[in-house]
């Protein structure tokens, strides 16, 4: 089944047109005939659909963690990250994160050194008694928290090939 397509400029367009009205009560549907509709006092707002086939987008979300952890010092977690970084070399940047209870542990091994950095957090996971881990490379990581300046979501892959997430407000 085709799913509805709206285009971002009618939802610009809409988004405009609701910034003049107080605290509308809206009601929001696909008409019979394939049309996009937006109701409330004053306002009879429609459009068609995009037409064609759409790669399913929610494929591209992960599924929600069950492993995440509260970061309330992304400097902090910068300075650790970047100590442990050192140890990595060219060839494997590999760094692993543990997280279990309150700790996060940020893990280095290869044939040259080994190194574990902790890092005190705010575990959220549903288990926090039990060990969640993703190996990543750590440069990524560290574009992020150099940009970070507010407390940030850690949010462990729920399964093996999708994505650490970092989240914040704003």
């Amino acid at each position: 089944p085709l799913a509805p397509a709206v285009s971002g400029r009618l939802l610009r367009s809409l988004t405009n047109i609701l910034a003049t009205m107080e605290n509308a009560a809206l009601t929001l549907g696909f008409s019979p005939e394939g049309r996009f509709q937006v109701q409330a006092r004053g306002l009879f707002f429609h459009a068609n659909l995009l037409e064609g086939r759409f790669p399913p987008w929610k494929d591209d979300f992960p599924e929600p963690s069950p492993s995440t952890a509260q970061v309330s010092d992304p400097t902090q977690m910068l300075q650790v990250l970047r100590d442990t970084t050192r140890f990595t070399i060219r060839c494997s940047r590999t760094t692993e994160l543990r997280l279990q209870g309150p700790v996060l542990k940020i893990v280095v091994e290869n044939e040259e050194a080994s190194t574990t950095r902790e890092l005190l957090v705010k575990n959220l996971s549903e288990r926090p008694e039990e060990e969640a881990s993703v190996v990543i490379d750590p440069r990524h990581l560290l574009g992020y928290l150099g940009a970070q300046t507010q407390p940030f979501l850690l949010s462990f892959p729920p399964t093996k090939g999708a994505p650490l997430c970092c989240s914040s407000e704003g």
